[in-house]
Order: structure tokens, then C-alpha cells, then sequence
């Protein structure tokens, strides 16, 4: 169960259910000894209640230029829940900014700094919150809820107060009213101390994989090499993931910005779908590239890992590829991280799968007729891993994560000449 205030007092009712089993009893008496008797239980269940309110649905502060203010919102939690309960804060979007209330002031107050930071330590036109007045946090975006308070038993007192401090350092900044909303939720426990509907808050503070991700900012991945940008989340591996089809093309990439080794460079060849081929022993060769304004990039395996990826490599990791500096392909084969990912971690929940890290079914490149096919149907994703094989096929194939409607492969091979997705993964 949980319950969520932003403005408004919303109390859970409790239940009470009393049940008893029928006594029968029959048997005539004489004198005053009994010859006949029976027992009976009596079942009792109560229902959880639970009930969260705040003082004030509506905090006021205000700043001069190059000065602090801060203010309180109390929680008041009421529950009888027997392995207690969560008290969680989060943003009520996908962002934490404080926004100006006249929209064409494009003025903001982030919320986005890393660890506690003090009143004298926040940067200019921050705002984040505290427990205790004195160390304060960001304020994390809607999905990415912080603990303000966990229990682990029944509440003794009527009542349970959380003081939460918000607090916002004010630099030159144009005047007015800024604002945002943010949201407190209650949980009851399972027996494992966490939410009971699986809800997983982390500590204040806590910089998840993304927000530590090289070029991410607000769960946005800014590819430096060209400026495209792609969405990114912390899959159920608790790495982060692109959630968007690279579709990088006619750049030339170097170690600077790129997953190459130091010093070096490679040029991505410009999109061109007729240069696909699936024809003759040099096929297997191939470096081509298609970006579909739509549906991403499509990649031979040699371009894939930046020219790494030809028939001369014939088992192992390619070494590098055309992901940013600070990402890279994800590894493949059978102990790879598709395999874990969609195994293990998912454990054969491709819906599931498919909505956090937003794997498509992007078809990929029909290399004989030189069209995208199968897009509905199919998806398909390089990794870094080539197939090791032997015979006719040796240093023809490699490792990739494909899906079929409803259904998966996560670590199945391939020709190398195949035009295929590209995801990157942090590292």
C-alpha cells in the first residue's frame, strides 16, 4: 500500500473482519457431569490503515540576489502497518528545475548537484532539501524517489512527524515567483524492510549510473561528435543504458570524444544504404552505414567497432567502437550482458525489457535489396562480441541481441555484413 500528498490529506480506512465458527452443541445432560464438549477459534483480521498529511500545501520563500532562504514542510504519517513503512520525496516530473512563473523568463534554479551540500557550499540559483537543516540534497526527478524515512515496526506513538528543509541559494537571477512541485509518498514494508509493491527509493544523494554517465544531463545522453541527442535509463542491471538507436554518420571520431584507443582516430562512413552488400566473401567486409530519420542507425559489425571488426578477427571483444568516450558496445556471447540482462535481471520479461530500455523492433538492413525490413517485427542489436566458429564461416559472424514480436534471442549470431541497431551502455 502506499499513499501520496501533494496538496491534499488523503487517509486510508482500516477494515475490521471478525470471523467465528459455528459451536454446535447437543447432547442431553443429567445431574452435573457433562458428557459432551467442543472447542471453537476465533479469527480477528485487521486491516492495514495508513494516512499521510503535511502542514502546508503551499511553502513560500523568499531571496535577495546572492543570498539563502529555506523553509519547512512537516509530514505526518499514521500507520499501524506491522514492518512499517517508507516516507519518500521525489519531483512531481521529469524535471526538478524551479521555473519561473512569467514562461517567457527562461531563468531556472537546478536541482541537480551531486552529495550534500551546505548552505554556504550550493551554487548559485540551486534549491535542493535536508533532514536535518544543514545538509542538503537534490531534489530527484518524478520515478527516482529518495527515503526521507524508513521503519521496520509497527508505530508505537499516535503519530510520526518528518521535518523536511527546503532550501535555495539565490544568485543574479531576474525577479518574480519561481516554482515547482514535488511529491511525498508513504509505503508499507514488506517483511524485507522495503515497499511492499516493489518500489525501490534510493538514499538522498544517491547519483544513480546515469547522472554519473559521461555527457549526461537530466537523463539525457548529448553526443559530443555530432549533437544528437538520446534518452538513457538505469536498466534492472543497474547499468545505464542508451534507450534511443545510435545514429552517428560522416564523422570522424578520435579517442578525445570516442571509444578508441589513445591517439587514434576512424572516419564513419557517410549513411548510404546501396553501399550494404550480402554478395561474395568480401561481403563479410563491409563498411556501411544507413541513418533512417526515424528509426536510428544502422551499422555493419565493422563499422560497429570502428574498423576493428573484420573476418581477420575470428573470437573476443572488439577492443573499441563508434560509441562515446565513456561508453561502448555491450558485451555478447553466452556470459555476455544481453544475455544477463534478459536472462537474469529481467528474468524472460521482454515487455518489461523492452519499455525501460526502449528496445524497439527497428527491423534492420536488407543487404540484397537495400531497404529497412521487418520494422514492427523484429529488432536487432550489435555487441561487441564476435561468434568463434570454424570452417566456411570463421570470422564471419558475431554476436547480437534480436527480438521477434513477442519472443527473444539475446545472444544469437550473425554475419558481420548485416546492418543492425546500435546501443551503448556506460561504463
Amino acid at each position: 500500500m502506499k499513499n501520496s500528498t501533494l496538496k491534499n490529506l488523503a487517509i486510508f480506512s482500516s477494515a475490521l473482519f471478525v470471523g467465528a465458527s459455528a459451536v454446535y452443541l447437543y447432547s442431553p445432560t443429567f445431574g452435573s457431569h457433562a458428557d459432551s464438549s467442543q472447542s471453537a477459534e476465533i479469527n480477528l483480521t485487521v486491516g492495514e490503515a495508513m494516512s499521510l498529511s503535511l502542514d502546508k500545501n503551499n511553502l513560500s520563500l523568499t531571496a535577495g540576489v546572492n543570498s539563502f532562504t529555506s523553509g519547512n514542510i512537516t509530514a505526518t504519517v499514521i500507520t499501524n502497518a506491522q514492518y512499517g513503512y517508507t516516507l519518500t520525496l521525489e519531483d512531481v516530473d521529469a524535471s526538478s528545475d524551479m521555473t519561473h512563473t512569467n514562461s517567457s523568463i527562461s531563468d531556472v534554479l537546478t536541482s541537480t548537484f551531486s552529495g550534500a551540500k551546505t548552505s554556504a557550499q550550493m551554487d548559485n540559483n540551486t534549491w535542493g532539501f535536508s533532514l536535518n537543516a544543514t545538509d542538503f540534497y537534490r531534489v530527484p526527478v518524478n520515478g527516482n524517489p529518495a527515503a526521507l524515512k524508513r521503519t521496520n515496526s509497527p508505530m508505537t506513538a499516535s503519530s510520526e512527524d518528518t521535518i523536511v528543509t527546503f532550501g535555495t541559494k539565490v544568485g543574479n537571477i531576474a525577479s518574480g515567483t519561481y516554482a515547482d512541485s514535488v511529491l511525498f509518498t508513504v509505503y508499507t514494508n514488506g517483511a524485507n524492510g522495503n515497499p511492499s509493491d516493489g518500489t525501490t527509493p534510493t538514499e538522498p544523494g544517491y547519483v544513480s549510473p546515469c547522472d554519473a554517465a559521461a555527457y549526461v544531463s537530466n537523463g539525457i545522453l548529448t553526443d559530443p561528435r555530432d549533437g544528437n541527442t538520446y534518452t538513457v535509463n538505469v536498466l534492472k542491471d543497474g547499468k545505464c543504458w542508451m534507450t534511443q538507436n545510435l545514429r552517428i554518420a560522416g564523422e570522424t571520431i578520435s579517442s578525445a570524444n570516442s571509444n578508441l584507443p589513445e591517439g587514434e582516430t576512424y572516419t564513419i562512413p557517410t549513411s548510404d544504404i546501396d553501399v550494404f552488400n550480402a554478395v561474395g566473401d568480401e561481403a563479410y567486409d563491409t563498411s556501411a552505414v544507413y541513418v533512417h530519420p526515424d528509426y536510428g542507425g544502422y551499422y555493419t559489425f565493422r563499422v560497429a567497432t570502428a574498423d576493428w571488426g573484420t573476418t581477420e578477427q575470428t573470437s573476443g571483444n572488439a577492443p573499441k567502437d563508434i560509441c562515446p568516450k565513456g561508453w561502448s558496445l555491450p558485451v555478447g556471447g553466452n556470459n555476455g550482458e544481453f544475455i544477463s540482462l534478459y536472462y537474469r535481471d529481467y528474468s524472460y520479461d521482454l515487455n518489461q525489457m523492452k519499455s525501460d530500455g526502449g528496445f524497439d523492433l527497428t527491423g534492420q538492413v536488407d543487404t540484397f535489396n537495400h531497404e529497412i525490413k521487418e520494422i514492427g517485427s523484429s529488432g536487432n542489436f550489435w555487441s561487441s562480441t564476435v561468434y568463434e566458429t570454424y570452417g566456411l564461416n570463421r570470422g564471419r559472424m558475431a554476436y547480437a541481441f534480436s527480438i521477434y514480436g513477442n519472443s527473444a534471442s539475446p545472444s544469437i549470431e550473425y554475419n558481420k555484413y548485416y546492418g543492425f541497431s546500435v546501443r551503448c551502455v556506460a561504463r
